[in-house]
């Protein structure tokens, strides 16, 4: 389960990019290019893996968490260089592409265009220690909640407009260990039910996605995913399967997008501490409004939007929701 503030910082990943068969060469000219994009708003979420100081506590285990209010500022950025092609690039920082839905993360890689249309995009995910904190034990009750770190990196494939055609096929990989994974220590379970919830994991993500151009700048993509979270402990592996629906509309400076998620997620093995097997169904939607050159500054675009995400869960411990309204000014070099 991610951090909500990961959650949404993904959320407005996947809000930034445009379908690729409809938007722009992968730059006007050969050269460095460098974006740089400062957000702000607010947020309100509630989980029991919120490491906010409002957290720490919790008095029993049939609760979601504390609902936490806070001011969110955050920087987006990407450097670009383009061979003289046009049909090669390389790149460093936030992706506008749809990484996998899941994790917000820097990455390094290069994509290529090919003849016939498609383009190939292959990116590395390095490691960023102390970018993720979770609590060592979560289920430690009416104390508070020592944190720990969570490192992750991974990579991202990704192959759109295969052969020219409206459809895209993504796989991303990511690897998450926690420095100091104390689940259940605090409720005297046996080794195996500790075992059984150890977060340290391996995740695999993969999505088929068509884009269907509707006319008049609307445009309309579905998409299948499946993630498999591969974990030490059998209590935190699953498989979750899942639909997305998104439109976007293009006119003139403007640029309107919407997204409507919906994922569900088995677990592997009944968890100890509720005596059941976890399942989630995960729901969550954005709306998203761009204007390029705001008082006629020419290279900057204003951007606004909305993100809602909720998960129901048999076992109320693990039951989140985040909302969050955002602001931003981005800028090109």
């Amino acid at each position: 389960m991610l951090h909500p503030s990961t959650k949404l910082a993904a959320l407005l990943a996947c809000a930034s990019f445009l379908p690729p068969s409809f938007a722009r060469p992968m730059a006007d000219e050969a050269g460095w290019q460098f974006t740089l994009n400062v957000n702000a708003g607010f947020m309100q979420s509630q989980s029991q893996i919120s490491t906010d100081s409002d957290n720490k506590v919790t008095e029993d285990l049939n609760n979601k968490g504390k609902q936490v209010d806070s001011a969110i500022v955050f920087p987006l950025a990407r450097l670009d260089y383009t061979f003289d092609d046009l049909k090669t690039q390389l790149f460093i920082g936030n992706s506008l592409e749809n990484v996998s839905q899941g994790q917000f993360q820097l990455e390094v890689g290069g994509k290529h265009q090919l003849a016939s249309g498609s383009t190939i995009t292959l990116a590395w995910i390095p490691l960023l220690p102390s970018f993720q904190k979770t609590w060592q034990d979560p289920y430690l009750q009416n104390q508070h909640r020592d944190k720990t770190d969570q490192d992750t990196q991974g990579l991202r494939f990704a192959w759109e407009n295969i052969a020219g055609s409206l459809f895209s096929v993504k796989y991303g990989y990511a690897k998450n260990d926690l420095d100091h994974e104390r689940s259940g220590q605090s409720l005297g379970l046996s080794a195996p039910e500790l075992r059984s919830l150890d977060r340290n994991s391996d995740y695999h993500r993969g999505s088929l996605e068509m884009l269907v151009p509707l006319g008049n700048g609307l445009f309309f993509e579905p998409a299948l995913t499946y993630t498999r979270g591969d974990a030490k402990g059998d209590a935190m592996s699953y498989d979750e399967y899942g639909t997305r629906l998104s439109l976007v509309k293009l006119y003139n400076k403007h640029r309107i997008a919407g997204n409507l998620f919906y994922s569900r997620a088995e677990y592997d093995q009944t968890n100890p501490v509720f005596n059941r097997k976890q399942k989630d169904d995960n729901w969550g939607a954005f709306a998203f409004y761009s204007y390029k050159a705001p008082f006629n500054w020419q290279n900057a675009s204003f951007t606004l939007f909305g993100v809602w995400t909720d998960t129901h869960s048999n076992i109320r411990f693990y039951e989140s929701d985040m909302f969050s309204l955002a602001a931003g000014m981005a800028y090109t070099f």
